[in-house]
């Protein structure tokens, strides 16, 4: 008589009651573990950097923005035009210009809550005009003229990162950013050690920082450095966990609920900045070089629009929005690569300014639960479908679907419900290819099946804010044993026949 697997009874039984019959139960947990630890070591050294990158930029673009109302940030760029035209294509820029756009955006029938400029000031030619701007402000502040607090981008000479060991960075440890800051508005690094960067006011001062994947794209960004300050006579000290400059433009807006957790956060693109205007729609800016001051346009009436706080549903007005001032022209240097192509630093600092304060986070899963759960998947994966039970499993996978299908009519978008359809028919052809006897068949399709759940499994815990994709890598590795075994065990009842 004939197995269902279609080899007979007594040779299918002497593979089974082989003196390792054991070991196909121990195997699929020491295989699970094995493979979540060389998917921890993995992604460690970034060899699959590319590969998970481009999977992150993916499943981001899936994920639903959070807060969306509480991000309103305007950016006002410096274009290639208005670099020409109305700084006469020099850098740095004319700080007597760039005083009258930043005395504009900040005035009160303008109004916003923050101003980010991400202009660098350290120039030593113009260090006297820079420290007169600064004093201007002060008094502004001084007599109530100077509602808008302003955040001021400091340059960096020197910036590196002290890389975790493995076993710190299993336990959390982030790598260390370190960066020298230049001199904002006159003020010397060695002046800037004793001023706050969330100090409300007009010298408030952060550090732009742009470090990169291991594929050289831009999508981790982080929220805390630590800034090295050297003085004239070989003086030098290290603050720590000094805000980026996107935090802390995010820190002395408004309606910010500060989130002492300092993990780096993933950029997302799927809030709409409230405008993106070129300082030409702002100013006709003079051909004439010997005329200093620019003449405001109609623009600004816009702009002003934009600004104003807009009513929650409860009725009461918001906060005004951020506006971020910056240089994208060409020969700035400051364009760095993301997974949307080519950016410039105003751009990418204006998401990280909206995922501070939409939210939720998007943080990496901590690597020792990930570790634990990668490796209990991984068994359950290998003991449902170890021995008979190919036909569980196929159940397992028709039951997930059942309630994929559901739950996508029901509460998400409408493509989890044929991801669901598609489960549902995967299990329907494992469960029938498992009572026609063929065995490595049916794994390998209800293998696909426990793959594509767990994408999914990847899928939400992104909509719990957590990326944890190492699961994909222990699923594959331990169906590709089970696949491999249960070959073997077919092959091994063949010959006793």
């Amino acid at each position: 008589m004939k197995h269902p697997s279609g080899n007979s009874g007594a040779g299918y039984r002497a593979a089974e009651e082989s003196p390792h019959r054991m070991w196909k139960f121990v195997a699929p947990i020491l295989v699970a573990l094995g493979f979540a630890v060389f998917m921890q070591f993995v992604e460690y050294w970034g060899w699959f950097a590319g590969t998970e990158g481009r999977a992150l930029d993916f499943l981001i673009t899936l994920k639903p923005p959070g807060k969306a109302s509480a991000a309103r940030v305007i950016l006002v760029e410096i274009d290639d035009d208005a670099y020409v035209s109305c700084f006469g294509g020099v850098s740095p820029l004319n700080p007597q210009r760039l005083q009258q756009v930043v005395s504009d955006l900040t005035a009160k029938d303008i109004g916003p809550s923050v101003l980010g400029i991400d202009i660098i000031t350290d120039a030593p030619e113009y260090r006297e005009t820079y420290l007169q701007i600064a004093k201007d402000l002060l008094n502004l502040k001084h007599i109530d003229k100077l509602e808008t607090k302003i955040v001021w981008a400091a340059g960096s000479d020197v910036s590196n990162a002290r890389h975790a060991s493995i076993w710190e960075w299993f336990w959390g440890t982030e790598a260390e950013l370190l960066a020298q800051p230049t001199g904002v508005l006159g003020y010397d690094s060695w002046d800037l050690r004793t001023k706050g960067t969330s100090t409300p006011g007009p010298l408030a001062w952060g550090l732009p920082v742009f470090p990169a994947d291991e594929d050289f794209r831009l999508r981790r960004f982080p929220r805390k450095i630590s800034a090295i300050f050297l003085g004239e006579k070989n003086q030098s000290t290290v603050r720590p966990h000094l805000s980026t400059w996107a935090k802390t433009i995010a820190e002395l807006y408004g309606g910010f609920k500060n989130n002492d957790d300092d993990r780096e956060v993933m950029l997302s693109y799927s809030i709409p900045f409230v405008n993106d205007y070129h300082l030409t729609t702002l100013y006709n800016c003079p051909k004439n070089d010997g005329q200093i001051n620019l003449t405001p346009l109609a623009g600004f009436t816009k702009l002003k629009d934009d600004v104003k706080g807009r009513p929650d549903k409860s009725g009461k007005i918001g906060e005004p929005a951020i506006i971020l001032l910056g240089g994208t022209f060409s020969s700035s240097g400051d364009f760095h690569e993301t997974s949307r192509g080519r950016l410039s630093g105003l751009e990418i600092n204006g998401r990280a300014v909206q995922a501070e304060l939409a939210g939720p986070f998007i943080h990496e899963f901590p690597k020792r639960w990930m570790l634990l759960f990668d490796t209990i998947i991984g068994s359950v994966i290998g003991l449902v479908f170890a021995e008979r039970r190919v036909v569980w499993g196929s159940l397992v996978i028709v039951i997930l679907g059942v309630l994929l299908i559901g739950y996508g009519l029901i509460a998400a978008p409408l493509w989890l419900s044929g991801v669901g359809a598609a489960l549902w028919a995967i299990g329907c052809i494992t469960w029938w290819l498992a009572h026609k006897g063929r065995r490595t068949r049916a794994l390998i399709w209800g293998s696909l099946g426990m793959v594509i759940l767990a994408v999914l499994v990847s899928y939400f815990a992104l909509l719990a804010g957590y990326w944890w994709v190492s699961c994909v890598g222990v699923a594959i590795g331990v169906n590709l044993h089970v696949i491999y075994e249960t070959y073997k065990m077919d092959r091994g009842a063949a010959n006793a026949d």
